[in-house]
């Protein structure tokens, strides 16, 4: 039975009205929230990956099955217009990425054939044999290009495009994802001063109506210089924060992806093999048939076995970005801040009662040795070239809160050394000032694992730190960037200097040469920011969290995708066939250490 109303008029009208007098209110606080508190923001390009990524492709090494991104480039690599991202599967050329751990090169794709709007207007002269005895190689990218036509409605056309390429794996073929998806904390700078390491937003000094994000480097009234990839403030090495090391530690060597096919010539140029090995004699057994796993038997108060990681067989420590294309590998300086890190347990899955485990890094050709004694002891070490041994820590520790199998890292980083066992952890002040340890070299580093008694290590990975680069191709050959080593730059009053983490693919302070465009004056001409600042008036805010990372797009190459890809209202309703990557879903660290 129905039941009536019998409200007057006048309090439904007024209940109506409270209700949207409500939903303005909140609809208004959201707003000024937004405007004035918070701001969503997409992330353009990848200057600063692998921290925050802009269009990228999710790729999997085909050998040892080890995830990476890999930059997307619209306009020099595919064609396509700047900072565009095309939702299509398209083969990863001209430059075939290389895998940050095993060193495997894909084979680039080829391009053979390309028809707009029907009609062909390139193909590839062997187009005909390619097709009759590699048909199966053949993969052809669909798309909708939208160009400038004054004669077409609205100005602009939508051309069908087809794109033929012959590559050797269907690997090569990835979907575009777009940039990660970024909270930015606004006005925060009018009442906190920002801190060095902070990855901000900013309206870019040349052109004020695009923002920028970098991470903060020097603030007003320092001298700010980059050396053998380190920053130094006022001629002392600024140390990064935990957290933010965390997140710049890159991937050089991981024992638990192995390659399928070793015997495959396109390991870093050749086939490859394990790249450690004992030294003089040590008992280390490196390849039994539980191959991620390095195993030791030996006496526990005998002598230390030593392995060594060789970087002509493995990658090297030069300092490249699996982000960026890997043409320009090889001039790479090298980057000397290293960790080792590996799990340690013990054979019967028991507590270790004796025995010694440890790793070693060098710098400038000075060796540096972490050694964890299970009986109580942890031991720091310098090595001289000539052999001479200088203790630098040598204490007694209770480790029976360390629960083997434990993880044990070393790790030389901004002239510190840092030991962790399980969840004890010990730091070695090695000196701030430039030539601390040693003389700077272009000397390959050595990594060395170490141990005495019975051990199973598994997880053996070996990682670099971030590597500001201080020198770029100019017109003369290779040249200093501002506030490279030598050249040296001091901040004036609410000025700031800003550099990105994909440091050999950033348009940053280093960079720019001209000055930034500043606010107009009563008679109309423009006030004139110094070349290579950010000035406190263009600071927007302090990136924090990314809410949506570049999602998964496993429909993407199906009819349904292709059939809502042609169409501009189904290009939305193919929004619901991504799958976000919950795991990328992180805080921004920045400077508080």
């Amino acid at each position: 039975m129905a039941v009536k109303d019998n409200k007057p008029v006048s309090q439904r009208v007024e209940g109506w009205y409270r209700t949207a007098e409500w939903l303005i209110v909140a609809f208004s606080f959201t707003l000024v929230f937004i405007v004035f508190e918070m701001q969503a923001y997409t992330i353009p390009t990848g200057s600063m990956a692998e921290t925050l990524k802009g269009a990228h492709f999710h790729l999997r090494c085909e050998q040892c099955g080890m995830e990476y991104d890999f930059d997307y480039l619209p306009g020099p690599n595919y064609g396509r217009p700047d900072n565009s991202v095309d939702g299509g599967n398209i083969p990863i050329i001209p430059a075939p990425p290389r895998c940050p751990s095993c060193g495997f090169y894909r084979t680039p794709a080829v391009p053979l054939r390309r028809i707009e709007g029907g009609r062909e207007v390139a193909s590839h002269p062997q187009l005909r044999s390619i097709m009759a005895y590699q048909r199966d190689k053949i993969y052809v990218v669909r798309r909708v290009e939208r160009r400038h036509n004054p004669q077409a409605a609205g100005g602009v056309e939508e051309v069908p495009v087809e794109e033929w390429y012959y590559v050797d794996s269907p690997a090569v073929k990835h979907p575009v994802l777009k940039g990660d998806r970024i909270f930015v904390l606004k006005c925060i700078y009018q009442f906190l001063e920002p801190k060095r390491w902070d990855v901000v937003v900013f309206k870019n000094p040349l052109e004020p109506r695009i923002n920028y994000i970098k991470r903060m480097i020097g603030l007003p009234g320092e001298k700010v210089e980059i050396i053998d990839g380190d920053i130094y403030i006022n001629d002392r090495i600024a140390r990064k924060p935990p957290r933010v090391q965390d997140e710049l530690w890159m991937v050089v060597y991981d024992n638990d992806h192995l390659p399928k096919h070793p015997e495959t010539p396109r390991f870093n140029g050749h086939a490859w093999t394990l790249p450690f090995s004992n030294v003089a004699g040590a008992r280390w057994q490196l390849n039994p048939n539980d191959r991620p796993v390095f195993h030791l038997r030996s006496e526990a108060d005998g002598g230390l076995h030593t392995i060594s990681y060789d970087a002509t067989q493995g990658n090297d420590f030069r300092a490249t970005y699996a982000y960026d294309d890997p043409r320009a590998y090889e001039y790479m300086p090298i980057c000397s801040d290293l960790r080792v890190h590996f799990v340690a347990g013990v054979p019967d899955g028991g507590e270790p009662t004796s025995g010694r485990i440890g790793a070693g890094l060098s710098k400038y050709g000075v060796r540096y040795r972490g050694i964890v004694d299970v009986a109580g002891r942890i031991r720091l070490e310098r090595i001289t070239e000539g052999g001479t041994v200088h203790v630098l820590f040598d204490e007694a520790v209770d480790l029976s809160a360390v629960q083997t199998p434990a993880p044990f890292s070393l790790a030389n980083v901004d002239h510190e050394l840092v030991l962790t066992f399980g969840p004890i952890e010990r730091r070695v002040d090695l000196g701030t000032d430039r030539d601390a340890m040693g003389p700077i070299r272009p000397v390959m580093p050595e990594v060395t694992i170490l141990g005495a008694g019975r051990w199973d290590l598994r997880h053996v990975r070996i990682e670099r730190d971030l590597h500001y680069i201080s020198e770029h191709g100019g017109r003369t050959g290779r040249e200093t960037v501002r506030a490279g080593e030598g050249n040296p730059f001091t901040l004036g009053p609410d000025e700031f200097f800003v550099c990105g983490d994909n440091s050999p693919n950033s348009m940053d302070a280093r960079l720019w040469d001209h000055p930034g465009l500043g606010n107009r004056r009563p008679d109309g001409t423009r006030a004139d920011y110094r070349a290579g600042t950010v000035p406190r008036d263009y600071l927007v805010g302090k990136a924090f969290f990314v809410y949506w990372p570049g999602p998964f797009k496993p429909f993407n190459d199906t009819r349904l995708a292709r059939w809502l890809e042609q169409h501009p209202a189904g290009r939305i309703a193919k929004i619901f066939l991504n799958v976000p990557r919950v795991d990328g879903m992180k805080l921004i660290y920045g400077g508080q250490r």
